[in-house]
């Protein structure tokens, strides 16, 4: 089994599911959303914060901060209560979630979850770091090298030496 390709969208889905096994009446929005949006629902967002480092070969690691805005009707009585309650799925649940690749089941892992209400909606802050390959590996394989071997011409000098 190969390893997966992480990437944004890959992250998006994953959540997406996530958020849908945990809530399944409140639908999942990766875009703003300005009409026509079924409430409660959920919008997943990234913030300013997001990094790249390089690390050994083609690998690198990705910090990706992000936002999940849970939003719900504006005039209900229990609004505090239905964020509140909603937080408390998360803060539960979401220290792991998990994402399938090529029948593979993998766990991402979160940093730095917290949250805060408003009127407007439940912001619940969390930091991802995911390792991530990018390209081919610069290093070249036994195979390369054989194949490189394989090109060199090898000539007999005028001493009788051979040189490559």
């Amino acid at each position: 089994m190969d390893k997966p390709v992480i990437d944004l969208a890959m992250v998006v889905s994953a959540l997406s599911d996530f958020l849908k096994s945990k809530f399944p009446d409140a639908p999942v929005y990766s875009n703003p959303n300005q009409q026509g949006t079924d409430l409660p629902a959920w919008f997943i967002n990234f913030v300013p914060g997001s990094s790249i480092k390089k690390e050994v070969g083609n690998r690198y690691m990705r910090g990706l901060h992000m936002v999940l805005d849970y939003v719900d009707e504006y005039n209900l009585v229990d609004l505090y209560d239905r964020y509140a309650a909603a937080a408390e799925t998360l803060d539960e649940n979401l220290e792991l979630f998990a994402f399938s690749h090529n029948g593979g089941k993998y766990l991402l892992r979160t940093r730095e979850r917290n949250w805060r209400m408003g009127l407007d909606a439940l912001h619940y802050e969390f930091k991802l770091d995911v390792r991530v390959s990018i390209g081919e590996d610069p290093s070249p394989s036994m195979q390369k090298i054989q194949e490189l071997n394989q090109k060199i011409k090898i000539t007999a000098g005028r001493d009788g030496a051979k040189y490559g």
